[in-house]
Formats: C-alpha cells, structure tokens, sequence
C-alpha cells in the first residue's frame, strides 16, 4: 500500500486497525514494513456517541489524513467535527471491509502495548 506523509512516500505501507481504550472509538495507524510508525490517521477525542465505524481523523499531525482516507477510499467525512485546542478535528466514517481486509494488519489494543 501507497501511505504519502510529509515525510515522504512510503511504497511499503500498511495500516493497524485497533480501538481507544479510552473510549472505544476506532484507532487507525500508517506503518511502513521498513520504517516502523508512519503516523496516527484517527485521534481520540473521547466521544462516546460516535459510531463504531467512526472516528476524529487526526489533522493536526498528519495534515494529509483526509487525502489519503479519499485516495485508499477507505472512508468518507461525514461533515461533524470536533474542537479540541486550536484544532478541529473531522469525523470519518470508515468502510470497515476495507479497513480489515487487503493489506491492512489488524491488531488487538493489548497486542500493541506487548
């Protein structure tokens, strides 16, 4: 999978797929095979009321987060936002399939801090 960051074009990407345990919502993170963490796509926020295919995409660190949601077609903004800081944070609704299928690496919370 193609993941383009600030950083550079990584042709080695994948992405994990996990939950906040803070709140439950979805945790979706860009890895490189090669580089290790690219960055967080999602950003918990806390809010209890999103779906369970939702989450706060994370702009503020990784400004091309909704490129690349639109350019992998792994989700859509639904037109909420939130703000937290000097920041607002849209919600993506994620097509789950896509996320958990193809080259995408499902990991368990309790996985990632083994």
């Amino acid at each position: 999978m193609r993941i383009k960051t600030t950083f550079g074009i990584y042709e080695d990407g994948y992405l994990r797929v996990s939950r906040y345990l803070a709140d439950n919502s979805l945790y979706v993170a860009a890895w490189s095979r090669n580089d290790g963490p690219l960055a967080s796509l999602t950003v918990c926020l806390g809010d209890i009321a999103l779906a369970e295919n939702e989450s706060y995409v994370d702009i503020n660190n990784f400004p091309e987060v909704l490129e690349l949601i639109s350019d992998l077609n792994l989700g859509v903004p639904t037109g909420e936002v939130r703000q937290s800081g000097f920041c607002t944070y849209p919600v993506v609704s994620f097509d789950m399939e896509k996320l958990l299928h193809g080259e995408v690496q499902l990991a368990r919370c309790f996985e990632e801090r083994g």
